[in-house]
């Protein structure tokens, strides 16, 4: 699992609070405090994913983002960081709602569920779009549906076929019908 954090006890030159996605094993268990392997080791260590070792520094955190998929987690950070919302706003896009001080395993399911719903609701979207794309393709070669006279029959059996076949494509109209149903 991986959660986004905001370090509510620091601020940039800029005055932002700054965030990064860390391992969930890397927080407290009422979510307010997180283990930080210093920038230096911060890389090193996310990629071992192991939990804190002796001498990370403790610091305060507000979990903005938990997940077990970590694309996920970077995407609501990209979000994130672009975004002009107030604390308050964010947190009701979270997909976990609000996050309780004890993370159970019963909430730790919750968010899991509730994070596959979000990703289904976005698979339906893109299948709604891709039947409109198909019925708009259908539509637009309506109009070539007709078979001519002198299309050669399917599959080409005889040499007499294949030369039908190749005197059929010498025309662009008959070429445009065949490669029109190609497409489906």
């Amino acid at each position: 699992m991986f959660s986004l954090v905001d370090f509510a006890g620091e601020k940039d030159k800029d005055g932002t609070i700054p965030c990064e996605v860390v391992h969930f094993k890397w927080l407290s268990q009422d979510l307010k405090k997180c283990f930080w392997p210093r920038n230096k080791n911060y890389i090193q260590e996310f990629k071992r994913g192991g939990p804190p070792l002796f001498g990370w520094e403790e610091c305060k955190v507000k979990t903005k983002f938990v997940s077990s998929v970590l694309s996920d987690v970077r995407e609501f950070r990209a979000k994130h960081l672009n975004s002009t919302a107030t604390d308050l706003e964010m947190d009701l896009s979270l997909i976990s709602r609000e996050i309780p001080t004890v993370m159970s395993e019963v909430t730790l399911t919750k968010i899991l569920f509730k994070s596959v719903l979000t990703k289904l609701t976005r698979i339906e979207r893109k299948v709604d779009d891709v039947s409109k794309a198909v019925d708009n393709l259908r539509v637009a070669t309506s109009h070539i549906a007709d078979k001519p006279e002198c299309c050669p029959e399917l599959p080409l059996v005889t040499v007499e076929d294949l030369d039908a076949a190749n005197l059929f494509v010498q025309e662009e109209v008959h070429r445009k019908y065949l490669l029109g149903h190609t497409l489906y």
